[in-house]
């Protein structure tokens, strides 16, 4: 996963290629994913805050690199791994069902608009609620 460059900064490892793979195999696979299409970007300079689509995430891999010390996917689902006294370290993949990985602030315009709402902007035909959602939308990507 950060064996990234060949010897001479040219060219990207095949270990890193297949990483990246990996990890945009598992995460699509994720209920949230399923849910809107994107997913955080592990890229160092977005730090697991923004959420894009799996292309954007896979240029941002490529030409950069992942952040540092993201060996367990705790914001892809992967739970940390804990001790047990008996046992060595374990590593399990929690599951989320979509209301769980909704974004908070999207969650609160949500509760205020209508208890368990959730509309697709395709769904919507008054043109003013189909410009906000695109805010809102636009509002989940880095300046």
């Amino acid at each position: 996963m950060y064996n990234r460059l060949l010897s001479g900064q040219r060219g990207l490892t095949d270990e890193f290629i297949k990483g990246v793979e990996t990890f945009i195999q598992v995460v699509s696979q994720l209920p949230s994913f399923k849910f809107d299409g994107m997913f955080r970007c592990p890229y160092s300079k977005h730090k697991n805050q923004a959420f894009l689509k799996p292309d954007d995430v896979n240029v941002n891999l490529y030409y950069r690199r992942f952040v540092p010390d993201y060996w367990i996917w705790i914001s892809h689902g992967e739970y940390e791994p804990h001790r047990d006294t008996y046992a060595g370290p374990s590593i399990a993949f929690e599951t989320f069902d979509k209301d769980q990985m909704t974004r908070s602030y999207e969650e609160l315009i949500f509760d205020i608009a209508c208890p368990n709402l959730r509309v697709s902007v395709e769904e919507l035909s008054n043109i003013e609620i189909k410009k906000f959602f695109e805010l809102l939308h636009a509002a989940q990507k880095l300046i």
